[in-house]
């Protein structure tokens, strides 16, 4: 009897340990999950994915991304997308338990309304097209769009926000950089007359920025007001108004690519950056696996030893007797 109880606890003990010890390996493998929702400039437009902040920040940071991130996308079709996660279980619980979610958005809802007007203008930049151009960009009817398109953008921002809010919390919204600061096109011995275009758009990207800055329990990275303090000489924004090769891209170059992720990297890392959940150190779940298995062996060796002064007690009382 006392040999098959000695065998049952070893067995015990063997199989408690097998239960409370993983391999490291399983640890190891186990890497956060990064979502990343957003336009072209997450997408790493003319720079390659590769190349992106997003994949340059995920890799730093030992993330698993998964990038949702769409050339051209705007407010609206941001939440289109994200609907059809949420009507998919699998996507959905990947929402709920992803390390943090990026949201890069904004840019398109106003910059496709500047867009419109830039149409053509690269190919012919005649002082009489560049002087049609800003006095289109002046008139009520341009205001008037952007104005539909800060308003739809609001809309469309807050149901993202909350959605995404109601699964996980681990939400850093960026702001909108602006991709025309300080451009003034300007040139009386051409005829070209004076207009800022860099203000102009100045004027709604702030609209767009006020917004995502209104959402309630989300970290914000300023993105806008990094690219404002960036006082290197390379340039982070593809746009170059010289009056003879007009060239409209507002996307960042490879090193707007490297200096946003640069800075959110930095932003992560200070205590105004989300959390991180508290990771588990291996050495901890070693040594509670080690102390859980050396409780268990006590256990069943006090009860093998009660048994053993029971059965004591019982031939002490039989001499005794």
């Amino acid at each position: 009897m006392r040999k098959k109880l000695i065998l049952s606890a070893a067995i015990f003990v063997v199989f408690a340990a097998g239960f409370f010890f993983k391999p490291l390996s399983v640890y190891a493998a186990e890497s956060p999950t990064m979502l990343a929702f957003g336009d072209s400039i997450t997408n790493g437009y003319g720079v390659g994915r590769e190349n992106s902040y997003v994949k340059l920040f995920a890799d730093e940071n030992g993330f698993n991304l998964t990038n949702y991130a769409v050339d051209g996308l705007k407010s609206g079709g941001l939440k289109t997308i994200l609907d059809g996660c949420l009507s998919d279980t699998e996507k959905t619980a990947e929402i709920k338990n992803a390390k943090l979610i990026m949201v890069c958005i904004g840019a398109n809802d106003i910059l496709s309304v500047v867009g419109e007007e830039f149409d053509g203008l690269s190919q012919t930049p005649t002082p009489t097209n560049i002087n049609a151009l800003t006095e289109r960009l002046s008139s009520a009817e341009v205001r008037i769009k952007l104005q539909d398109a800060v308003d739809a953008f609001a809309v469309m921002f807050q149901e993202i926000i909350a959605e995404l809010s109601a699964l996980n919390d681990n939400i850093v919204a960026m702001t909108v950089y602006n991709p025309y600061s300080g451009i003034i096109i300007e040139n009386p011995a051409r005829g070209i007359n004076r207009f800022n275009l860099g203000l102009m758009t100045e004027l709604w990207i702030e609209k767009i920025n006020a917004i995502i800055k209104a959402q309630p329990s989300i970290k914000i990275f300023d993105l806008y007001r990094a690219f404002e303090e960036y006082t290197g000489t390379e340039k982070l924004v593809v746009a170059d108004f010289n009056l003879a090769s007009i060239n409209t891209d507002p996307h960042p170059t490879l090193k707007g690519q490297s200096y946003i992720y640069e800075t959110l990297n930095a932003f992560y890392h200070t205590p105004s950056a989300p959390p991180e959940t508290p990771k588990f150190p291996v050495w901890a779940i070693v040594l509670i696996s080690v102390f859980g298995a050396l409780f268990i062996a006590a256990v069943v060796l006090a009860i093998i030893k009660r048994e053993e002064v029971r059965k004591f007690i019982k031939r002490i009382k039989r001499k005794l007797v």
